[in-house]
């Protein structure tokens, strides 16, 4: 009846927006029309035998033009055309030059409607003459499932119907009702109809209107242009046709005498509390899909009790109540009442799983205990924690408790030669019966293969071939594969019927899954096959980071690290390297998924190169990070020689460095130094008197180097002095030189005595500039001691001072601080000269031939 109810608004409401656009389209039409030309609009019209049509009818039209009532349309033959909805169709015509009439047939109208429109079309205009709407539809078929239902919260009666299938037209339903006396059929007196709204197919007869405990018949008719449709009749009173309000649950309580039964207590509706009344109760664990119904309730107590109630469980309740005489409708039913019921004691054991692993070091075996959740109906309540514990000796004092956890898993030492451990469970209520647990050696025959592939994206297929020997059963294991925490094992068993399981607890797409299947013996678990699975895969979420283990001129050695487990996102197929030269041209290499490094071969030296690595899986590949790596220009044996190199030079270099000295002398041998020459010890009596004077006699710390020049008086005592040098070699020398060798030595002032010292400037102490001889041509002076920071003769005074030596005493003038002398005739030159101490050690013994004058002149110029 409510499908019934459904469909038919469902029906009504296609109708009503059917008829909505029938309307706007009309509405459109009148207004084209409107807007014409009147003189075109009254030159014709369109002629059609009716506007509603059924579906697939033939439809006949015409168009006829009265020429002597258009004065728009010019004389002589006109031509008209025909559009349905804007498309034209071909037509026959029949006319003269007074008049024109043109007919149009559509075999079959599928359409609910469409607009037909006649045209003149004259030169080259086309000119709207008339127009007219075509609906098509159905004729209303035959209203169904007519139920009335008398409610006595509202007082009033509601009928409702099933109009049946849509005629896309308008069409009317009218309720009608006739007073039959108490017999059905016999119609007597006609009630006022009752009609329903557009679009619904449902009406409500006020009280009012009604009259109660007595019978009417009542029908519904349909009617539209295409045709008229009756439901069939129903005679009913109004009373027998009560539908009452849904009772109230007010308390559920839980029986103290009995575990299981619940007592219910209920009031009945406001409105028709006084018609008495049939109960129906039901109820459903919360877990439960179907509901358990206890029918036939006639307490006037309005209260019961009911067992078979499990325990620890939550129950939803409701309650409807209907007319005792069961004449009428059930009412709906109340509101839920829930209620949980009692906890009790765990019934049952546990299924349990183990691994056993023994201790080398001690005289004990380590045992990983892992148990399933009790069902719902057996733990009777919320378990509160599980007891482990086993029996060393045959008396309950022996006990030891080695967990006792709210997790389904224990850790724990079991001593050796101990076989049994037992499992309970409790909760508020008490202890369940004890699961008793044989470690059995996991040593027996392990199955040949087992193998997973996905189901889904939260499931994976687990299939294996039968064991050889007989098997009592199977356990599967399964749990992720992750470097970054430990493996969170699950498990079920499956009975030994089964070569195949379903794997749908924590099961998630992208993650690696282990897989291993033990089968169980009578007297052993056998040794485990393993395989791994994903659900689905997917491209690495990164590739591994390339590094540089050795790079040389012409080769590279690249390593790298796999990513971790839980980021490859399905199995490795390759890795692939790839590397781009200087000239942007690109190499690659595909790889093995197990490789870990790569030598790049052929490379220039001195250059750079760019390296990426990928990673695959069979779903896609994820590149990596761009390395640059630059070659080097030599080889390591290349580097090795050059570093010997290197070390044999510093080698050499330090032996020069400790051996300097040899090496100097040997190299560059000492030239004599003027300042240890025999000359240089030589010490006049006038200085060895000067040492003895007081030290504040002396001269101040100062050096002033001037040159010594001899000014002639005249040419006639050179041309004497000339012959005089053919006589002596020595002298002649000395006359020639005797400027440039007094120019070198230092200037004396009169009045003051100035010793000489050592200073880090350079002092110029000699010059020697050598005449040509007998009309040779000289070279260039040599030897040249202008910058010696040496002491000149030690710490004496090369030459006599000016009151040492009465050569000074002549005549003389200083100039720009330095003293200048004056030959005096009546002193002799060679003699005078040959005063110096330095030009007393240029002269050569037993020689007066000038042949030895490089000997002079090289001990003239010598350097310390």
């Amino acid at each position: 009846m409510n499908e019934a109810r459904v469909l038919s608004k469902r029906v009504y409401v296609d109708r009503i927006m059917a008829v909505q656009r029938a309307k706007g389209v009309l509405l459109g039409s009148w207004l084209l029309l409107l807007l014409l030309p009147k003189g075109i609009q009254a030159c014709g019209h369109v002629a059609i035998e009716s506007p509603v049509v059924h579906f697939g009818s033939l439809i006949t039209a015409s168009c006829i033009i009265r020429h002597e009532s258009c004065s728009a349309i010019h004389e002589g033959i006109i031509r008209l055309l025909w559009t349905l909805d804007g498309h034209p169709i071909p037509d026959t015509q029949d006319g003269g030059t007074w008049g024109t009439q043109s007919n149009v047939t559509i075999e079959r109208f599928e359409r609910p409607k469409g607009i037909l429109s006649c045209y003149v079309a004259q030169n080259v205009t086309h000119q709207l003459v008339d127009r007219v709407e075509i609906q098509a539809g159905y004729a209303p078929s035959k209203p169904k499932d007519l139920v009335c239902i008398m409610n006595v919260t509202e007082d009033s009666l509601t009928c409702t119907w099933d109009p049946g299938r849509e005629t896309y037209i308008d069409t009317n339903f009218t309720l009608e009702r006739f007073r039959n006396r108490g017999r059905c059929g016999h119609l007597q007196d006609k009630k006022e109809d009752c009609i329903p709204k557009k679009g619904q197919s449902s009406c409500t007869i006020p009280r009012e209107f009604l009259n109660l405990y007595q019978k009417v018949d009542m029908w519904v008719t349909a009617k539209n242009a295409l045709g008229r449709a009756e439901s069939e009749h129903l005679c009913l009173d109004p009373m027998e046709v009560v539908k009452l309000d849904p009772p109230t649950i007010q308390r559920i309580t839980s029986s103290r005498l009995n575990r299981g039964c619940l007592k219910l207590e209920w009031a009945k509706p406001v409105e028709g509390s006084w018609i008495q009344q049939w109960f129906e109760l039901r109820y459903k664990a919360e877990e439960d899909i179907t509901w358990q119904t206890v029918t036939n309730i006639t307490s006037s107590a309005l209260q019961m009790e009911h067992c078979g109630f499990r325990l620890a469980h939550k129950y939803h309740f409701q309650m409807r109540c209907i007319k005792k005489s069961l004449r009428g409708y059930w009412s709906e039913w109340s509101d839920t009442k829930h209620f949980l019921t009692p906890e009790g004691a765990p019934v049952g054991t546990l299924d349990v799983w183990w691994k056993s692993k023994r201790l080398d070091s001690e005289r004990s075996m380590e045992v990983q205990l892992l148990w399933k959740a009790m069902r719902k109906e057996d733990a009777r309540g919320t378990i509160l924690g599980y007891l482990v514990f086993y029996t060393a000796g045959d008396t309950p004092e022996g006990e030891t408790v080695v967990c006792n956890t709210t997790e389904e898993v224990c850790h724990f030492l079991l001593p050796i030669g101990l076989e049994r451990v037992s499992v309970q469970a409790y909760n508020s209520a008490g202890l369940s019966p004890v699961t008793e647990v044989i470690l059995l050696n996991m040593n027996g025959h392990p199955l040949s293969r087992v193998q997973a592939f996905p189901n889904d994206d939260h499931s994976l297929q687990v299939a294996w071939d039968a064991a050889e020997v007989s098997v009592t059963g199977y356990v599967l294991e399964w749990c992720r594969v992750a470097e970054t925490s430990p493996c969170d094992i699950k498990w079920k068993k499956e009975n030994n019927a089964c070569n195949r399981a379903l794997i749908q607890e924590n099961i998630e797409p992208f993650v690696r899954y282990k897989i291993l299947l033990y089968p169980l013996y009578k007297h052993a678990v056998g040794k485990p096959v393993q395989t791994e699975a994903y659900t689905r895969e997917k491209a690495p979420s990164r590739t591994p980071k390339l590094e540089v283990k050795a790079i040389r001129k012409s080769h590279a050695e690249l390593t790298w690290e796999p990513v971790p487990v839980e980021e490859r996102n399905g199995f490795l197929t390759s890795y692939t390297v790839f590397w781009t030269d200087a000239k942007d041209k690109t190499f690659w290499s595909v790889l093995e998924a197990s490789s870990r490094s790569f030598i790049l071969g052929d490379l220039v030296a001195s250059s750079t190169y760019k390296v990426y690595l990928t990673s695959s899986t069979s779903a896609g590949t994820t590149n990596g990070t761009v390395l640059t790596l630059h070659t080097t220009l030599f080889d390591e044996i290349e580097v090795g020689v050059l570093i010997m190199i290197c070390m044999v030079t510093l080698c050499l270099l330090f032996f020069m460095y400790r051996k300097k000295q040899q090496m100097k002398n040997r190299f560059w041998p000492d030239v004599p130094d003027p300042a240890n020459s025999t000359s240089g010890k030589w010490i006049p009596a006038e200085l060895q008197e000067e040492n003895k004077l007081p030290s504040d006699m002396r001269e101040p710390q100062q050096v002033i180097t001037c040159d010594v020049t001899i000014l002639e008086k005249d040419a006639a005592q050179q041309k004497n002095r000339s012959k005089d040098h053919l006589e002596d070699p020595l002298k002649s020398f000395i006359h020639m030189h005797k400027e440039d060798i007094l120019g070198s030595l230092p200037q004396f002032s009169d009045h003051k005595l100035r010793s000489y010292v050592n200073t880090s400037e350079s002092v110029q102490y000699a010059k020697v500039i050598v005449d040509s001889y007998r009309g040779q041509c000289v070279p260039a002076p040599l030897y040249i001691r202008s910058d010696s920071t040496q002491p000149l003769l030690g710490d004496m005074t090369p030459s006599p001072k000016p009151y040492e030596n009465l050569w000074f005493h002549g005549t003389h003038r200083e100039e720009n601080g330095c003293p200048v002398f004056q030959e005096d005739t009546s002193f002799h030159e060679s003699e005078s000269l040959m005063e110096f101490p330095l030009l007393q050690g240029l002269r050569i013994e037993g020689s007066d031939d000038l042949s030895d004058l490089p000997n002079f002149r090289a001990l003239a110029s010598n350097k310390n």
